[in-house]
């Protein structure tokens, strides 16, 4: 009976969190961040011309838009439009879709041999941390992602404990739609043909079609990249790919000369690279500018790439959260004058502290989610130290956990966490367990 209230419980509070964040989007109508309005335009663009362009129509038409945003997200938007329904109604989808995750990655874990016992330090992991809320009532396909990451990562799990054609077709079919939501995924096509061989080898196990079917994810990249090339003129998965050739050599060189010399270097590079004549000149240029800055400061990126990497693990998130309530502004975030808790000591001194807190009373609740995040990733590594369930399993976890923290690199934002945030909350809360469960 307390076993079966517990979890009563445990439901009860992820749908009661869920409906308070819900509630905060009603009432504070910011449910839009800076990349939504793309993929509303490329769900619009969709629906009306039958065409995946994430830019305005009433705007010159840049190929850059032409493969900006993947093509799920965009078909759910146009799918819910085209049958009247409006953001409201996707958001909606988005809090079952994100309580529905909560539940699955606590019961994925237990079948990996997490104690059940475990499960209120799992929900403080998995509830305590704003952008799961925050980015369920966002016009944004994190918790999209999120869900197949889990249906994917859970999938191998299952491949792992028993041999199945049909367990290596769901992880590949997952896979592809991880990677047709964001284009965070579509590198996991290369690991995961690397990892199923690594399988095969390991266990001495030959599937029937199992190669055909792990080569599936990279034949969907392989077409797709094949597809942008044909509508843009160059081989490439997302015009974002550009973007951040420019944008990561950038946050390395602010951390280096501070931002007005680096926002105005940025800004000169953008404008020698708009007059290129085609998006393929612009492309390569743009490449070739951001690799160079990374070969001339090689060790120094590396360090800086690395530390953000690594930051993203615990990073609370205070930015998104002060967007969503509207204490905010993308204008103020994004301005040269830099106003977060390290400029104002910069600035400041420790005499600063209590009138940040004062103006930023969000700044207490970050300070409780980043102490949270410490203790969720202490429990993580603990679990990868001491042998709680198999070795091959800690390794693919360990490796996916690894994947999404370094192509997030510089950028560190709370919600680059999202794919993989309910499998550290898992985790994170077995390792704190004294009991280890021989997996």
């Amino acid at each position: 009976m307390l076993k079966k209230n517990s979890h009563i419980l445990f439901y009860a509070l992820t749908v009661a969190v869920h409906i308070a964040y819900f509630y905060c989007a009603w009432v504070f109508k910011h449910i839009y961040n800076g990349d939504s309005y793309e993929y509303v335009y490329a769900a619009l663009n969709l629906l009306h011309k039958g065409q995946l362009y994430s830019g305005s129509p009433a705007m010159p038409h840049l190929a850059e838009y032409m493969t900006q945003r993947p093509p799920l997200y965009p078909a759910l938007l146009a799918l819910f439009y085209a049958c009247g329904g409006n953001n409201w109604w996707v958001l909606t989808l988005q809090n079952v879709l994100s309580v529905c995750n909560i539940i699955y990655a606590f019961k994925l874990v237990s079948e990996w041999g997490m104690p059940r016992r475990a499960i209120w330090l799992f929900t403080a992991f998995a509830l305590f941390f704003p952008a799961q809320g925050i980015y369920a009532n966002t016009i944004a396909p994190d918790v999209l992602l999120q869900t197949f990451i889990l249906l994917y990562v859970g999938t191998c799990a299952r491949l792992l404990a028993q041999s199945s054609i049909k367990h290596l077709l769901s992880a590949s079919v997952f896979l592809i739609a991880a990677m047709l939501t964001k284009p965070v995924a579509y590198p996991l096509a290369y690991i995961h043909i690397c990892w199923i061989l690594f399988y095969i080898y390991k266990n001495k196990t030959v599937l029937k079609y199992a190669i055909p079917v792990a080569c599936l994810p990279l034949m969907v990249v392989i077409g797709y990249c094949s597809l942008n090339k044909a509508r843009t003129g160059l081989y490439h998965y997302s015009s974002n790919e550009a973007f951040n050739a420019l944008y990561y050599p950038h946050l390395y060189l602010k951390s280096q000369y501070g931002t007005d010399s680096c926002t105005r270097w940025l800004r000169l590079q953008r404008q020698a690279i708009v007059p290129q004549p085609n998006y393929t000149r612009r492309t390569l240029m743009a490449k070739r500018v951001g690799w160079g800055i990374i070969a001339q400061h090689t060790l120094g990126y590396i360090g800086f790439h690395l530390w953000h990497s690594a930051r993203l693990f615990i990073e609370p998130g205070k930015a998104e959260f002060d967007l969503y309530t509207g204490k905010l502004t993308y204008g103020s975030l994004y301005s040269k004058k830099e106003q977060g808790l390290k400029a104002t000591l910069n600035r400041q001194g420790i005499a600063g502290i209590f009138p940040y807190i004062r103006h930023n009373p969000s700044a207490v609740l970050a300070l409780m989610v980043l102490l949270v995040n410490v203790l969720k990733i202490a429990g993580c590594v603990r679990f990868m130290l001491i042998s709680y369930t198999g070795k091959t399993l800690r390794l693919w976890l360990l490796g996916i956990l690894l994947y999404f923290a370094l192509i997030t690199g510089p950028i560190a934002a709370a919600h680059y966490l999202l794919p993989i945030s309910l499998i550290l909350a898992g985790l994170g809360a077995w390792g704190w367990e004294k009991t280890t469960v021989k997996g």
